[in-house]
């Protein structure tokens, strides 16, 4: 008993002697997402994405990662038969946890990664506040991706990264009702929009 306990106490002194945290914030591009309603098309627009990810390697290749990474852009329906409209504009939310894993030690680092989390979806007013309105939805969602990290030292570097993100739609998504009528806009339950965005950045090194 007492040799198992020191060899799992220097076990974990171990991996606390090696653990690292990895601080990047980025920049780049979201994709967007397009998905099929009742009336037509919904898309959101692709545009500028920013965030920042936290790396806590244990091991100097493996660790667990939280991200967030935020995206200011606006919802578009194209209805059959009918003129293109804006809906709303929207700010997107995404704070995720999983794994990641580096492929290889060295100053060249491609690396996977896996999380899950949330998608905070906040509606703001469109063209016409008068007419629409809308609540803000809160999703399950899935990242998975990979990435290159290029250290000019041991301490800060680059780091590029694709990414795919899945909001899962559940419990169905509305995107809101006219005063007028004309209520039911909405992505079917139990689907999912596919995003996904590219990024860049810097990392800093702290720790062993």
């Amino acid at each position: 008993m007492r040799t198992t306990t020191l060899l799992l106490f220097f076990t974990l002194m171990g991996t606390y002697a090696f653990s690292q945290l990895n601080i990047s914030p980025y920049a780049g591009w979201n994709f967007g997402m397009k998905a099929r309603v009742y009336e037509g098309d919904i898309r959101v627009k692709n545009n500028t994405t920013f965030g920042v990810d936290l790396d806590y390697l244990m091991d100097g290749t493996s660790g667990i990662q939280l991200t967030y990474r935020f995206t200011s852009t606006d919802v578009t329906l194209y209805p059959w038969g009918e003129p293109t409209r804006k809906y709303s504009d929207v700010d997107l939310h995404y704070i995720m946890l999983g794994g990641i894993r580096h492929l290889m030690d060295g100053p060249i680092m491609p690396y996977g990664v896996f999380n899950i989390g949330i998608l905070y979806a906040d509606f703001k007013n469109g063209e016409q506040p008068n007419l629409y309105t809308y609540d803000d939805v809160v999703r399950l969602a899935f990242g998975f991706g990979l990435g290159l990290k290029v250290m000019f030292n041991e301490r800060i570097g680059l780091n590029t990264a694709v990414r795919a993100l899945v909001p899962v739609q559940w419990g169905g998504l509305s995107l809101g009702c006219s005063t007028g009528g004309g209520c039911g806009t909405g992505v079917s339950t139990g689907s999912s929009i596919i995003s996904g965005d590219v990024t860049g950045g810097i990392v800093v090194v702290l720790g062993d």
